[in-house]
């Protein structure tokens, strides 16, 4: 059967083979032009199959280096479409193959292959380019071969019948990169491959040109073929060949003449074979002719030549540019010296190459008559090298003539003489005095040397207004005396001719007269050398005139002088602007006095230069008598300097008069006098007080001093509505005494004369009225010096009236304005900026970043504001609408505001009232934060009020360079005072056992003559507590209860009319009286830990307390934990702690905030980040946990208020460096108030934080919520940092016992010694302590968390120890090895975590007399297990272990037999001489033996025979299916016959896709009744060597970055066993290598490996790593996470990328990876894997296993709408299925539990689960809440009872009674009538009337009858009971002594009766409850107990 298979598969594989063949197969003529397969490999073409690179495949469009970067010059390809060709980047690799097709050339008489190839090495070397010829039995290799440059693409012809030819043909192509390193230009490429006939007459190649002259050039090519003749055709570029030679019958070379110079042309060329025998025609091949020599003058300006780039270099016809570098040169339009080119030349950051500009050939350049002129701009100091060359394309053969050094940064003109010689080029190259230097080349003129030279350094000096003097320097030899002037209007086309007057001046420096003031000329000059010999005219050289000296009053505004700009500074006429610096000045119409124009000066970041702003030359400037009068702007504090110059030009002439300091940043008005002097410019000069200061002058007037001078800060005091008092400064000296003003509506024409009755006023200020209200007006002052001499008028001066009055009530809320001013509102006229109005914060800092919290203003829309950014102001002022309040009985002002100044300094904020003549200042004023919106209010009654009202609202900036508090106002209010108002911010402080103190805040305006304060048990009813009348605020409440609950309210009464509310209930609780409890530690528990770790310690008390309290010293100290038991943190030495009884007001909790961190958290670390939180009620936070990542280290927390401060600091935390998964207590002690806090972390440690997944507030019980991240000054984070599982503790300690000490001991004690060998135990790690956690010291898992247990073994010898663990319950036990204690944690020896529950073990070898540590503990959990140790000396290693006969299926090998052991061996003897590979196919019945080694030593031999069973064998024979309800996976199920390996899942049953392996198998989501097939399949050992990357060749480079590796996958198991790594350390050192989860980034596997050293990045050391790393199916990393620089070969994306790389048939190597990213293109660090895989030998039929959709249910029936009782539950609605589930939506949504309290007008939705699949529809039940309920029933709340009686025995009126065990009636008594009552216990019992809702619940306490017919004492007889006011006892003898004690037995009555018989015992002042009652009678005692009503 066999064979026939075999049989089937060959003919098989051999027909599908024979139809490629025949697929394939090529008959001659064939040809290939690659462009059918568009940039793929062709059909039937192939690769090698040893390509480390392959083929590319592309067209022109390609970007890599075929050809000359894509430049296919010369012969073109037949096809010109794609092509093949190998891209010679690095890595170089030999060995490229690109083979064809086999081709049948049977047909063919002379058989030939032909191709075109190209190849351009830029310069670079080439590569080796060989073809190979297979000939039907053998491949001749080296047909062709070439290893240089082509001139483009060449065709090549290889004569093929030299060749013995038995069957069909291949070619194969080849390239070898084995040019020099770094080289990677040369990319060959190959086209139109053919085999055809060889042609008769073959076309030639490699054409080329030579000699090229200005008219001929050499043509030149290589013949293929036989031929001597050729035909030629020569067309100019362009032209299209006509195929008619022009010259016929030439040799090689042929120079072609009778060419045009400086022309394009093209060539082709022609075998000629004889016999009219022609070849081909090949070319076009393109040559250009020089240019032919020119003749003098050769001038050029590049004006005609097109813009070129440093990728597109131009240069002008016949001139050319050598480059040799990284630099460039091309025309360009910019810096030209002509308009609009220059040529640019630039090296870039080359200091070497040769930047050449060169001439055209040039005639008798060389005579030595001639020169140059040239201009050139660059950069002062660079220098540029004048030369000659005889080569115009040879740097080499340039000759310097001078080197010049440019003197300034500007076009500069220059002359250099030619001296006699022989080169024909002239030449101006880059001097390379430095790199990045440019130059400007423009106007070259090479020209014959003048015999008459122009002037030079021609300037014009002395520049009058109408007048100047021309200068210039004669350069003749001998000088020139005389010289001709032209000069004219700025502009003027000049004639050549000198100007009237001015040919043949004789004179140097000349004067010209008679210009014209103020106006702009252009001057020529040129020599005249004589006998009419004359120079060129230099110029124009451009001058302006001056201005005429102006006489006062000389008054300037700019508003007709030319607006300028930073780059373009503009002044009136003959003014001037002196800038020496970075700043600039100019005309601007930005900001202005007067309407459009100012002058702006501006120093930018100059703080020393000169700055100045220059009048006109003014006659009589300095006579005494003027003055300036001008208006500046700038910011408050900028200074301004006013003075003269001698020298408009000059800034050394300038003298300062006066230094202005500018009091705000709006204009100001200043004079200043000039005194006597002779200077005659007046000069504005920035002050430099800073960088960047701006002034804007406006208005300037230079004039005569005025006699009478006007009034200053002219103003307006205050205004009405008909009504303004103007004021303004008398300056006069004497002062004068009368004034005019006119006035009128803003905008009004001023008359310059007084309004009527305004003229000669004598009052300063002058109340004027008469106006309209709600109107805009302005004014105008004069001073009356008397005599008729006024001053000039000042104004206009703006002010607007009030709007008519309005009457109180008033209120303005913003919002009707809807952001802007309201109506009958103003901002302050001298505000410089103004108050905003807004309805959100948008980006200002309002309240704290807009979060309005606390009390909110009325409106809570619209609010007014003002924004405390730069620039601060001062008087920044808003003012109301005026308001009639005389109608109001008490007028009160009132308004919100909020502030809060972030940290920052907070403004002065003030109010000041008008009251109706006077303006009252600081009313109210505040610089603090607020607790959000706060109401103020202003009681107007203290103020005499004449009039209406209005309240100016001011804010000052006075805050310094802060800009975060804006402050804000909102409902802004005339109206009568308040309504008493409500008591606020009550505290309760100053708790003894028998008072408090109470204080709260009064916000009443207006005086409060007293308040209430009510009192009582929690729950009593107002009027019946304690009231007290109190008068001061705080009051002490006396008199009360130790140990008490109460509450209370609280009231205000403003009069006997004017109440407040009741405020309250609130609650206090007075201290507990210690004297009263006796508390004690009765017991104590030590504990121990060997070597160090946490300890668990205990202590037992009396119970007297309510808990017992652990500290860390024997007084003070700090609170560590609380309970019986306590588990210290981590110690290693041994430590103290203290136990004390407690009596607690609160309560302790555990597992607070934010319990552990999310999955897949981050680490991250910085000062000031962590948590927000509120504190409702005072509690201690007492420990908190943290996650240290990776870092040790110490850092401080601290606790911080709302007001940034910091509440408690912890001092410093000292932390282990933590794996970011293992939590770490820190213990805090943090007392918390009442408020708002953060929490945060001061260092820089990395911890555990959730930066996502968050799901704010994390509850800190009842007293507190976690509200979100934070970090820098309180900013909000969505992350959650560092802080979690908070321990809690609220209330305080009230009493406390003396404090035991408790010791945890850190010793050297095991919990179990093993005394001899073998050692076996049984037990449960539950039984021990917990006393260490984290990870084990030799494995990342988290290993030592659960209880721990510690074996001692004092080894007896060298031993090879065994440790194994069986009879596991539970998953995640481990058990690690240490030579000591101290060890445990860190030191690891050997041990192993087991993941699941099978047994397992490992070996360690045992010195002798060495002790050893064996730790069992594990993941968390406590685990069952039994453990063997057991030990071996080295001679008596025992065998390893397995069965003596083995089954094997065929394809199996000796590594697949099932042998347990470690470093197993196998051999074919018995002696164990021969050794045999584990790879070894088994055969059957051979015989092997095995061995195991450990540390050195090898056991005895195992016998194994192996016998083969047939795969038949391989069965399924077991199977269970899975269900879904609607879509999703399920979990399938299928067993084995044992006999394979494992089983595998499919998708088919036949073929199809493997899916996934092992007996359980998780299905993907699914939404059908989907089918699996599982097969039980055999599989065998395979292993692989020189697996990925051998090593790093492509572009290697060193990296010391860890968790960086290579990213895999296996779908087998899979072993690696060693990887090959590039150390570049210099020392031995060691390297950590892990294998992670590529999902969960889990580390699964870890290894710590020696390096040797003496490696470098240049030569690093190779090192094997052993590894013996075992891996399932699954995606991973193996990555470095610890250890030395490596090498690694860096790949990009586009680049080289070589993955993936197989890992045989098992997995792949699929990228490089870094952190937890899978993507990189790195191949880091691992090279020449080696593993063990698998591979199925066999495979049992397939299983169908099918996964069963069941289908969802529908909706629940039930009513839509239900009525319920308050209180009810979810679990009280009544829906119909069988099991129900509640939600709060229709879909999604939270789920909802049945206790649930129900809410009126509710939806709630509802689904069922039928058959463990949920509804996906839900009914929607709408509740309707009733609180119809029944009264409660009636009973006494204490009553007594007899032995015997039940429940239902009580007194109780009511219907329908239900009973309960508990106060919040969940626990119902169902049989009351069968419940015997219990003594001293409380019942609670309900009623339900009719349809009514169940009542209240009654308490009942009951006690068992105690009294009279119940005696103890015969004849003793006590009554009442219950006893009310008096307890009456009488006895048959004599009393001698009665005690009474409550129930936690406090003696509060002692009556020594005496010699009486009876006692009437006074008992009103006890409280309600139980009592017992003690008796003392001369023949004993007798104890009763009695209730008290």
């Amino acid at each position: 059967m066999k064979k026939k298979y075999l049989l089937i598969v060959v003919l098989a594989t051999l027909f599908n083979y024979s139809e490629i063949i025949a697929q394939c197969a090529q008959v001659a003529p064939y040809t290939e032009d690659f462009d059918a397969a568009a940039g793929s490999l062709p059909a039937c073409w192939s690769q090698g199959s040893s390509n480390a690179e392959d083929w590319q495949f592309g067209d022109s469009s390609t970007t890599n280096h075929v050809g000359d970067n894509g430049d296919f010059l010369g012969t073109v390809s037949d096809s010109g479409g794609y092509y093949a060709y190998v891209d010679d980047s690095t890595p170089d690799n030999l060995g490229t193959t690109l083979e064809s097709p086999m081709v049948d050339v049977s047909a063919l008489t002379t058989p030939a292959l032909s191709f075109y190839m190209i190849s351009d090495n830029e310069g670079n070397s080439n590569v080796s380019f060989s073809v190979d010829f297979y000939d039907g039995s053998n491949w001749n290799t080296g047909i062709f071969t070439s290893s240089s440059n082509t001139s483009g693409w060449v065709k090549v012809y290889v004569d093929l019948s030299t060749y013995t030819i038995t069957g069909d043909v291949q070619v194969r192509f080849i390239v070898d990169e084995d040019n020099t390193s770094g080289h990677y230009y040369d990319d060959v490429a190959i086209d139109d491959v053919s085999i055809d006939e060889f042609p008769s007459c073959v076309e030639p190649s490699y054409m080329t040109v030579s000699a090229i002259g200005s008219d001929s050039a050499d043509l030149g090519w290589i013949e293929n073929g036989s031929a001597s003749l050729w035909n030629v055709e020569v067309v100019m570029a362009g032209s299209s060949a006509t195929g008619v030679a022009t010259s016929t019958g030439v040799s090689n070379p042929y120079t072609a003449t009778g060419l045009l110079s400086n022309t394009d042309y093209e060539f082709y060329v022609q075998s000629d074979c004889g016999s009219g025998d022609l070849s081909s025609w090949v070319g076009p091949f393109a040559f250009t002719t020089n240019c032919a020599a020119q003749a003098l003058p050769v001038c050029e300006n590049f004006d005609f030549t097109s813009v070129g780039s440093s990728s597109n270099p131009t240069a002008p016809d016949c001139w050319s540019f050598i480059d040799s570098g990284t630099g460039y040169g091309y025309v360009r339009a910019l810096n030209d010296r002509s308009a609009p080119n220059s040529f640019y030349m630039y090296n870039s950051s080359d200091s070497s190459g040769d930047y050449i500009l060169v001439s055209p050939n040039i005639s008798s350049l060389m005579s030595g008559n001639n020169w140059v002129d040239f201009w050139v701009d660059g950069s002062s100091g660079q220098d540029i090298v004048v030369g000659t060359m005889s080569d115009a394309q040879d740097a080499t053969t340039f000759t310097a003539l001078e080197t010049i050094t440019l003197a300034t940064s500007s076009q500069e003109n220059h002359q250099v003489l030619i001296p006699s010689g022989a080169d024909s080029y002239l030449a101006f190259k880059h001097g390379q005095t430095g790199t990045y230097d440019a130059y400007y080349f423009d106007d070259i003129c090479i020209e014959a040397q003048p015999s008459c030279f122009d002037p030079e350094n021609f300037i014009a000096q002395n520049v009058s207004d109408t007048s100047l003097d021309l200068t210039w320097s004669e350069i003749n030899t001998p000088a020139a005396t005389t010289w001709d002037i032209e000069y004219g209007a700025s502009g003027f086309v000049p004639t050549g001719v000198p100007s009237a007057g001015t040919t043949g001046v004789v004179s140097n420096p000349y004067t010209i007269s008679g210009l014209t003031p103020n106006t702009d000329y252009d001057f020529y000059v040129r020599t005249d050398c004589g006998s009419g010999d004359t120079s060129d005219w230099v110029g124009p050289l451009a001058v302006t005139t001056a201005c005429v000296s102006q006489s006062i009053p000389v008054c300037e505004n700019f508003d007709t002088a030319p607006v300028g700009s930073t780059s373009n500074s503009t002044t009136p006429d003959c003014w001037n602007f002196i800038d020496s610096g970075s700043g600039y000045g100019y005309v601007t119409t930005s900001t202005d006095n007067s309407a459009p124009h100012s002058f702006r000066i501006y120093n930018s970041s100059d703080s020393t230069g000169d700055y100045i702003l220059v009048s006109p030359s003014i006659t009589s400037l300095m006579s005494g008598n003027n003055w300036v009068d001008f208006w500046v702007d700038g910011v408050s504090g900028q200074e301004l300097i006013v003075g003269t110059m001698s020298d408009a030009q000059d800034a050394a002439t300038f003298t300062a008069l006066q230094t202005i300091t500018l009091a705000t940043s709006a204009y100001e008005n200043y004079q200043i006098l000039i005194p006597s002097g002779t200077d005659s410019y007046l000069a504005f000069k920035h002050g430099q007080t800073g960088t960047y200061d701006s002034y804007y002058l406006d208005d300037i007037c230079i004039e005569a001093q005025p006699s009478c001078l006007a009034p200053s800060d002219a103003g307006v005091l205050f205004v009405t509505d008909t009504s303004a008092n103007l004021s303004w400064s008398e300056v006069n000296t004497p002062a004068a005494t009368t004034w005019d003003i006119e006035y009128g509506v803003a905008g009004f024409t001023p008359t310059g004369s007084p309004s009527t009755g305004l003229d000669n006023i004598s009052s300063n200020p002058y109340l004027l009225t008469g106006l309209t209200a709600s109107t805009s007006y302005e004014y105008y002052v004069r001073t009356d010096c008397g005599s008729g001499d006024t001053s000039t008028w000042v104004g206009p001066i703006p002010f607007n009236t009030d709007c008519s009055v309005t009457l109180a009530p008033y209120l303005e809320d913003f919002d009707t304005a809807a952001g802007s001013i309201p109506t009958c509102w103003n901002q302050g006229l001298a505000n410089v900026k103004d108050w905003e109005f807004a309805n959100s914060v948008g980006s200002d800092h309002i309240g704290n970043d807009g979060d309005f919290y606390g009390t909110t203003s009325a409106s809570g829309n619209y609010f007014a504001f003002v924004d405390d950014s730069s620039p601060h102001e001062t008087g920044t002022t808003l003012i109301s609408a005026p308001v009639d309040v005389s109608a109001l009985l008490e007028p009160t002002l009132s308004f919100y505001y909020v502030s809060d100044n972030e940290g920052n300094t907070n403004v002065d904020f003030s109010v000041d009232l008008f009251d109706g003549s006077t303006w009252q200042t600081g009313v109210f004023t505040s610089n603090t934060n607020t607790n959000g919106w706060v109401a103020v209010y202003i009681d107007l009654s203290a103020y005499a009020i004449s009039g209406p009202v209005k309240a100016r609202f001011v804010i000052d900036e006075n805050n310094g360079t802060d800009f975060y508090d804006d402050v804000a106002i909102d409902d802004v209010s005339f109206d009568e005072a308040p309504p008493c108002m409500d008591p606020e911010n009550i505290i309760v402080s100053n708790e003894t056992q028998n008072s408090v103190e109470i204080s709260w805040d009064d916000n009443n305006v207006i005086a409060v003559s007293q308040y209430y304060i009510e009192y009582g048990a929690p729950g009593f009813a107002q009027g019946s507590g304690t009231t007290l009348t109190v008068t001061s605020n705080p009051y002490t409440i006396s008199g009360l209860t130790d140990d008490t609950e109460y509450e209370f309210y609280i009231q205000t009464e403003c009069s006997a009319n004017d109440l407040s509310s009741w405020v309250g209930p609130l609650s206090f609780e007075t201290l507990v009286d210690c004297s009263l409890y006796t508390l004690d530690v009765t017991n104590t528990t030590d504990g121990s830990v060997c070597g160090g770790g946490s300890v668990t310690l205990g202590a037992t008390a009396t119970g007297n307390g309510t808990d017992i309290y652990w500290y860390d010293a024997a007084t003070g100290g700090t609170y560590v934990g609380s309970g019986s038991i306590l588990q210290t943190p981590s110690i290693n030495s041994t430590t103290s702690y203290w136990a004390a009884e407690v009596v607690a007001s609160g309560v302790t909790l555990n597992g607070m905030a934010k319990l552990t961190p999310n999955s897949g958290s981050t680490d991250f670390g910085g000062s000031g980040y962590g948590v927000k939180f509120d504190a409702y009620q005072s509690f201690t936070i007492n420990t908190v946990e943290v996650y240290p990542d990776n870092e040790a280290g110490t850092f401080d927390i601290e606790l911080i208020d709302e007001s940034n401060e910091v509440v408690v600091n912890s001092a410093s935390v000292t932390v282990p460096s933590m794996d970011g998964e293992t939590p770490f207590v820190v213990n805090l002690n943090f007392n918390v108030t009442p408020g708002s806090y953060r929490l945060v972390q001061q260092g820089s440690i990395d911890m555990t934080r959730d930066s996502s997944g968050n799901t704010y507030p994390y509850a800190i019980g009842a007293v507190g919520d976690v509200t979100g991240g934070t970090y820098g000054s309180g900013s909000a984070s969505s992350s959650y940092y560092y802080f979690y599982n908070w321990t809690v503790q609220t209330g305080e300690v009230q009493c406390e016992s003396t404090r035991q000490e408790v010791v945890a001991t850190v010793n050297n004690v095991a919990d179990e010694e093993v005394l001899t060998l073998p050692f076996t135990q049984t037990e449960t790690t539950s039984n021990y302590d917990n006393n260490y956690s984290g990870t084990s010291g030799c494995s990342s898992d988290i290993a030592l968390d659960a209880s721990d247990v510690i074996y001692h073994y004092l080894a007896a010898g060298d031993y090879i120890m065994t440790v194994e663990m069986s009879n596991l319950t539970e998953s995640g036990s481990s058990v690690f090895v240490y030579e000591s204690c101290a060890d445990i944690g860190s030191a690891c020896l050997a041990g192993e975590v087991n993941s699941g529950m099978l047994d397992y073990g490992f070996e360690f070898s045992a010195t002798n007399g060495q002790d050893y540590y064996i730790v069992v503990s594990g993941e968390g959990d406590d685990y069952d297990y039994t453990i063997d140790i057991n030990g071996e000396t080295c001679a008596n290693y025992s065998a390893p272990s397995g069965n003596a006969t083995q089954d094997f299926l065929s394809g199996q090998k000796l590594a697949d037999l099932n042998i347990l052991g470690s470093d197993l061996t196998y051999y074919s003897d018995a002696a164990g001489t021969i050794e045999v590979s584990p790879y070894t196919l088994l055969n059957n019945g051979d015989v092997y033996y095995v061995s195991r080694s450990f540390d050195g030593c090898e056991s005895a031999l195992l016998m194994i025979t192996a016998t083969e069973t047939s795969c038949t064998a391989l069965n399924v024979v077991n199977t269970t299916g899975g269900e879904i309800c609607d879509e999703g996976s399920a979990l399938l199920y299928a067993e084995g016959s044992g006999i394979g390996s494992e089983i595998y899942w499919y998708t088919t049953p036949s073929g199809g896709s493997f899916i996934g392996y092992g007996s359980e198998f998780e299905t993907p989501s699914v939404n059908q009744t989907t089918s699996y097939w599982a097969s039980e399949v055999a599989y065998t050992k395979v292993l692989l060597e020189d697996l990925g990357a051998m090593d790093a060749t492509y572009s290697p480079t060193t990296s010391s970055t860890n968790n960086y590796g290579l990213a895999f996958e296996t779908q087998q198991d899979m072993e690696i066993v060693d990887v090959t790594v590039y150390s570049a350390s210099a020392t031995a050192t060691d390297i950590t290598v892990a294998v992670k989860d590529a999902n969960s980034n889990e580390i699964l596997m870890e290894k710590v490996l020696s390096l040797p050293g003496g490696g470098s990045s240049a030569s690093p050391v190779t090192v094997v790593l052993p590894l013996g790393f075992k891996v399932e199916p699954g995606q991973y990393r193996l990555l470095k996470t610890s250890g030395p620089a490596l090498v690694r070969d860096y790949y990009s994306s586009s680049v080289g990328n070589p993955y993936p790389y197989a890992l045989g048939t098992s997995g792949a190597i699929v990228a490089g990876s870094y952190s937890t990213s899978n993507t990189s293109y790195y191949y880091n660090y691992f090279f020449d894997w080696t593993v063990v895989a698998t591979e199925v030998v066999c495979e049992s039929v397939r299983s169908e296993v099918q996964v069963t959709r069941k289908g969802l249910p529908g909706a629940p029936y039930g009513n839509t709408g239900q009525t319920v009782c308050t209180g009810s539950t979810l679990a009280d609605l009544v829906v119909d299925g069988p099991e129900i589930y509640w939600y709060d939506a229709a879909e999604g949504g939270e789920s909802l539990p049945l206790t649930t309290v129900l809410q009126d007008q509710t939806f709630y939705y509802a689904s069922q689960v039928v058959d463990g699949c949920e509804s996906e529809d839900r009914i929607n039940v709408i509740v309707t809440v009733t609180d119809d309920g029944s009264a409660m029933p009636t009973g006494n709340a204490m009553q007594t009872f007899d032995t015997g009686d039940y429940i239902t025995d009580l007194d109780v009126d009511g219907e329908n009674l239900i009973w309960y065990a508990d106060a919040a009636g969940t626990v119902e008594i169902t049989d009351p009538q069968t419940t015997l009552l219990q003594d001293g216990v409380t019942y609670y019992v309900s009623q339900t009337i009719g349809a009514q809702c169940e009542s209240d619940l009654l308490a009942i306490t009951v006690d068992e009858v105690l009294g009279v017919g119940n005696y103890k004492l015969d004849g003793l007889s006590l009554y009442p009971n219950p006893m009310k006011s008096q307890l009456n006892i009488s006895y048959t003898s004599n009393i001698e002594n009665i005690q009474v004690f409550d129930l936690l037995g406090k003696r509060v009555v002692d009556v020594n009766v005496g010699n009486a018989s009876s006692k009437k015992l006074d008992v009103s002042h006890l409280s309600s409850g139980a009592y017992i009652v003690r008796v003392t009678v001369e023949s004993g005692t007798g104890i009763y107990k009695l209730i008290k009503e």
